[in-house]
């Protein structure tokens, strides 16, 4: 039988790369560890309801912490006139121990982002919408935004039966 290996850590050096980029000595890591697992939660329960951001990546210099977040829609995240950025900015380094600087990407073609397609279904699902049309819908964008292939597994009580 194969070895399960990690597929972020197998695909790293050909198209990929760590969500975290830092290091630190062996007293500050599990601290700058359970820092980096709260800026993520705290970031994704503030866009929970619209399913828009795509990755964050964390990168810590000696007196930085710079936050990149890859979302769909950039409009959703910055608000009016920055005020988004700016008021998450204050809500993050209140959990951050040092001063952080947010960098907002927007993903170009997000239909082929895996884990917005997944949030989307659900999202239509929790509408209580026709699964069947939301599971067709979701791969025919996907495969009209240039993937060679696409496959959707969803498990659960669907059709409200």
């Amino acid at each position: 039988m194969g070895q399960k290996v990690n597929p972020t850590s197998f695909r790293l050096q050909v198209h990929k790369n760590w969500d975290s980029r830092w290091f630190a000595h062996k007293k500050d890591f599990s601290r700058l560890l359970i820092e980096d697992i709260k800026i993520r939660e705290h970031i994704e329960k503030r866009f929970a309801s619209r399913p828009t951001i795509a990755r964050i990546e964390i990168e810590r210099s000696a007196n930085l912490v710079t936050v990149t977040i890859y979302t769909a829609k950039a409009g959703v995240v910055i608000g009016r006139g920055g005020a988004g950025v700016t008021e998450l900015k204050k809500e993050l380094e209140k959990i951050a121990s040092l001063p952080i600087r947010i960098n907002i990407e927007e993903v170009k073609r997000p239909d082929l982002s895996a884990k917005l397609v997944a949030e989307n279904i659900a999202h239509q699902l929790e509408r209580r919408g026709n699964f069947r049309r939301a599971l067709k819908m979701s791969a025919q964008n996907v495969m009209t935004a240039g993937a060679k292939g696409v496959r959707i597994q969803v498990s659960g009580r669907l059709n409200s039966a």
